[in-house]
């Protein structure tokens, strides 16, 4: 996990947009993680390392499958 540190992580932006917020208030802890799955076995076709993460419905990243990220910048496709 240090290395990562280091030498960096290969990321994807999955096409699997995260749940908008208008349909499930984040504030709930809701246990369906069907969109974390897809973008992970789209990531698999990219590469066995590659880490899937997801945007939120406006470009804006929200989150990685395996961690919570803050909105950082606007990510165009």
């Amino acid at each position: 996990m240090v290395s990562f540190y280091h030498s960096g992580v290969h990321c994807f932006v999955a096409r699997q947009r995260n749940v908008p917020s208008q349909y499930i208030d984040p504030k709930i802890k809701n246990r369906s993680r069907v969109h974390y799955q897809v973008a992970n076995l789209e990531a698999a076709r990219v590469g066995s390392d590659a880490f899937a993460v997801l945007l939120d419905e406006r470009g804006y990243l929200t989150e990685g499958t395996g961690s919570n990220r803050k909105p950082l910048a606007s990510v165009s496709l």
